[in-house]
């Protein structure tokens, strides 16, 4: 994918024993108070493991320069590093490589893949 096509960014977030609910609280007031008001933030997901031992984000940005503003932003990163204080994370970028599987539009019951 190009610059102007956009970035995802996979942070994986191991807190903790009993802190998981504060570091997923962590995670929704950067998303809600730093990503969204100032950068190129296109959607963000919020996600806990069914066993509940770890969280991940996953953010799709419009382009790696703006992925990379919100990285030098002193507000992002004070309210980022809080997640070291309830546990340990890994952070990783990507560009999209291939759309291997679209959803199937409501009502589409072929069940097949569409490219």
């Amino acid at each position: 994918m190009s610059e102007s096509g956009g970035i995802v960014s996979i942070n994986v977030i191991y807190p903790r024993r009993g802190c998981a609910e504060r570091a997923l609280q962590v995670l929704r007031e950067v998303v809600e108070r730093v990503y969204v008001s100032r950068f190129g933030l296109v959607r963000s997901r919020l996600y806990r493991s069914l066993d509940g031992r770890t969280l991940a984000t996953h953010a799709e940005w419009r382009s790696k320069s703006q992925y990379d503003a919100v990285l030098r932003d002193d507000e992002f990163v004070r309210r980022f590093n809080r997640l070291r204080e309830l546990g340990i994370f890994e952070s990783h970028v990507y560009e999209v490589a291939d759309d291997v599987y679209t959803i199937l539009p409501y009502g589409d019951q072929t069940g097949e893949a569409k490219r």
